[in-house]
């Protein structure tokens, strides 16, 4: 029917109410029907009803009821839908039956348009204000189908799971069951109470406790089945317990895991104590029996017994009988196994049974008797374990172990002061002449060291050609400081091995009981502290510990875990540059000078963590990260138009740079990223030192450094003894004069003789002269005069953090504000 139709029917009175009833149908967002009771066609639809059925109100118009509903219904739909007047309910109230079911709620399903399912809560009353004075269906209906699908599932899931699920009433009557009944054996019509269903079976006092409004679970046994079970009490508003809700679950199977992992467990435990005890005991007899004993209380033997198989012996030793045997021998419960090796056993453990030993029973036993065999074999070397375990096996002197041991027990009586000896240059000698002569070294160390001492004083060696001296009877440091003066100079003392003669020196840390040092741990590693602080102050003395060694080397360690940090952290380092001039004030280059922004002390130079990064090794990725830098930043110089040669970018290099073997193959590579079109000269400055220990390999990388087209300088020229000679042989383009001669030769004659020498060695060898730290006129002018090829310092330009132009200067390239210390 038309919409208009129903919004006109009826007098004034009727259209007033007819209309506030329609505008309610279309507000209300559940789904709203009507249908014809003799046609059974749709009227009328509101929006709600659209969206459940997915379809619009002009194709509902078009359709009856009976093609709404799912295929599989509407047979069964095929009932009467109009009530006689006598059975029927007019004038809105519920009809007896609406379209083929009875009156009140039904679940029907509909059929969509794109072949889903929906399925609703339907409701349908009669009414008999239609339009045309025909009553009609008036029919409510809510989408379940999610809910629907919900009960599917769980369906599924109850019938397809070990569980059982149950309903009690206050009185313990079971109303509901569902689930794996078959497991419980409960008949559900019967209506029967939880006692009477399962009598005397665990779980009637855990309902019992549930109906009381106990929140109950556990695992029960029932019918030879285990059962988890939780009960759990439903409650009425006012607190009292309307029904108790129980949920089992069959972990039958789960309980044999159980079981058999708790005897597994127990016998692992056994054999995990007996191997503590067997680590432990000095003498076999207490160990036989507890194994013995542990055996037969596990797997309930009649006896067990362990006889010792002695060397020298006719036949074994009984040493262990626990129990008694059963009478008669070679019983089928009868088991007997070898322990240690089976063609020379230790001792034979024999175990007694009036039944059968199972395999995992004697799996246990095997292992029971593998502790057993590896205790004798222990006990067999123990006098001898003993002696290396406190011994060096090379020098013959006590080791550490010994020395604390001795230590320990020297700070219960009196005054006690150690000595911490690490020879210097002892590695140089195992890696030139081989590790049979530094054994032969340190076996000589050992008995100068024992002949250098008090009697009663202990030698240890630690470690390495690491030594310590356990001196008792300590009242004062002097006492300590004449035996460390006698140590070192024994240990100077030229000696001969294999033919040559070798001269080490050693560094001594000392360190006396006290307060604050009674610990042996304590005390040891202050001497060690000690010790380390006169190898980095020059080798070859002694030191007495005081704390400040401990906070200078707790600075360094963190200092070193810093710099670790700021190799991994963008932004901590950073390069500035320092232009480098030549005589006539033009800017030809610059030097990369590092620097570290640390997070909390501000800008470091490198005088404060160059050393550290020396010492541990990180100057190899540190200069690596220098070089990259340099190396990328030289490539954007804005270079001035020919005849002007390319600028010089000029950083420093170590000595454990040029051994790496990553370090020429890494530099072709960025040389190749950086300056395919020779836009700037890479210069590397090599510290004077690493010629004193000149090898192949540094020589060798001079000549591939060269090869690249790299410029040589060697820095700091004069402040150490390089050999003279080798200059010439070596791939050198230049000479940097030591900044300290520069800052001092217009006061001192000496030191301008020095500077003046320089310059004329390296214009005698075709190299060139550079002068840095020129800090006053005067430098300038004297520098100029000996005619220095280049020219660099902060009377000059100081460093910045970006490079200087490439032009002629006058003056300072950077201002003041931004003035630095160069390196």
């Amino acid at each position: 029917m038309a919409a208009g139709r129903w919004t006109q029917a009826g007098g004034e009175d009727s259209m007033g109410q007819a209309g506030e009833r329609l505008d309610l149908f279309d507000r209300l967002d559940i789904g709203m029907l009507a249908v014809g009771t003799t046609d059974r066609r749709v009227q009328r639809v509101n929006a709600a009803t659209c969206r459940i059925l997915g379809r619009s109100a002009s194709e509902l118009l078009t359709m009856s009821w009976d093609m709404l509903l799912h295929p599989a219904d509407r047979a069964a739909q095929l009932v009467t839908t109009r009530q006689s007047a006598a059975g029927g309910q007019a004038d809105g109230q519920t009809g007896h039956q609406a379209d083929g079911w009875p009156g009140g709620q039904r679940v029907v399903r509909f059929a969509r348009p794109d072949g889903s399912t929906v399925h609703v809560l339907a409701t349908a009353i009669l009414l008999r204000d239609g339009p045309d004075g025909e009553p009609y269906y008036l029919s409510q209906f809510q989408n379940i189908t999610q809910e629907m699908t919900a009960h599917h599932h769980l369906r599924l899931l109850l019938d397809n799971t070990p569980v059982a699920l149950f309903l009690m009433d206050p009185n313990g009557r079971i109303v509901f069951t569902d689930g794996e009944m078959n497991a419980a054996r409960v008949d559900p019509d019967r209506r029967s109470t939880i006692v009477e269903t399962f009598q005397d079976l665990p779980v009637t006092p855990m309902a019992r406790r549930a109906l009381t409004g106990e929140r109950v679970c556990g695992v029960i046994e029932v019918y030879s089945r285990h059962f988890e079970t939780h009960m759990v009490p439903i409650f009425t508003a006012d607190g009292a317990v309307t029904s108790v809700a129980v949920v089992a679950t069959d972990v039958t199977e789960r309980e044999k895991a159980l079981t058999e992992l708790r005897i597994r467990a127990a016998e692992q435990q056994i054999v995990a104590d007996l191997g503590r005890r067997a680590l432990t005991s000095l003498e076999p007899d207490p160990l036989w029996t507890a194994s013995a004993t542990a055996i037969a209380d596990h797997l309930h033997t009649d006896s067990v017994t362990i006889h010792e198989q002695h060397p020298g012996h006719t036949g074994p030793h009984l040493a262990v009988h626990v129990g008694t045997p059963p009478p008669g021998t070679n019983a089928p419960g009868e088991l007997t196994v070898a322990i240690g090796p089976p063609e020379h056993p230790t001792a034979i453990l024999t175990v007694h049974r009036s039944s059968p030993f199972a395999a995992r029973e004697c799996a246990f036993i095997d292992a029971v008797a593998t502790i057993l065999a590896a205790a004798a074999a222990r006990f067999q070397v123990e006098r001898e374990a003993r002696f290396h375990a406190w011994h060096d096996s090379l020098t013959g002197l006590p080791n550490r172990t010994a020395l604390l041991d001795r230590l320990h027990h020297a700070l219960t009586r009196t005054g006690v002061g150690i000595l911490f000896i690490d020879l210097d240059g002892f590695k140089t000698v195992n890696d030139s002449l081989g590790h049979h002569t530094g054994d032969q070294l340190l076996r000589t160390i050992a008995t100068r060291l024992q002949h250098a001492v008090r009697p009663h004083d202990t030698v240890a060696r630690l470690s390495g050609d690491e030594f310590a001296i356990l001196c008792g009877n300590i009242t004062s440091a002097p006492t300590l400081q004449t035996i460390a003066d006698r140590v070192v100079t024994a240990l100077a003392q030229p000696t001969t091995l294999d033919g040559r003669t070798v001269t080490i020196t050693a560094s001594v840390g000392i360190a006396i009981s006290s307060p604050e040092l009674a610990d042996p741990d304590d005390i040891l590693r202050a001497a060690d502290i000690a010790m380390y602080t006169a190898k980095h102050s020059g080798r070859g003395h002694h030191l007495l510990f005081d704390e400040a060694m401990r906070a200078c080397l707790l600075d360094r360690l963190t200092t070193e875990n810093d710099l670790r940090h700021a190799l991994a952290t963008p932004g901590e380092l950073r390069l500035h540059y320092q232009p480098i001039l030549n005589p006539t004030g033009d800017t030809i280059g610059a030097e990369a000078l590092i620097r570290w922004q640390h997070p909390t002390r501000g800008l470091l130079l490198p005088d404060i963590f160059i050393p550290l990064a020396e010492d541990t090794g990180l100057i190899t990725p540190l200069g690596r990260w220098a070089l990259h830098t340099a190396c990328h930043t030289a490539a954007t110089w804005t270079t001035g138009p020919p005849p002007i040669p390319p600028p010089h970018i000029t950083i420093n290099v170590s000595a454990r740079q040029l051994t790496d073997p990553d370090f020429l193959p890494g530099l072709t590579h960025l040389l190749h990223t950086t300056n395919p079109d020779d836009r700037y000269q890479l210069c590397l400055e090599i510290t004077e030192s690493t010629l004193i220990h000149d090898t192949a390999a540094v020589t060798a990388t001079l000549h591939a450094l060269r090869a690249l087209g790299i410029t040589l300088y060697i820095d700091d020229f004069g402040s150490s003894h390089s050999s003279l000679s080798r200059l010439h042989r070596l791939p050198l383009d230049g000479l940097k004069i030591d900044r300290r001669f520069i800052s001092t030769m217009t006061d001192d004659p000496t030191d301008h003789a020095i500077v003046t020498a320089v310059i004329h060695l390296a214009h005698t060898l075709g190299l060139t002269a550079i002068a840095e730290g020129i800090e006053t006129p005067a430098q300038l002018a004297a520098l100029s005069t000996l005619r220095c090829d280049l020219l660099q310092g902060c009377h000059l330009a100081r460093p910045g953090p970006h490079l200087p132009a490439l032009q002629p200067t006058t003056g300072p390239t950077w201002p003041a504000s931004e003035a630095d210390q160069p390196r």
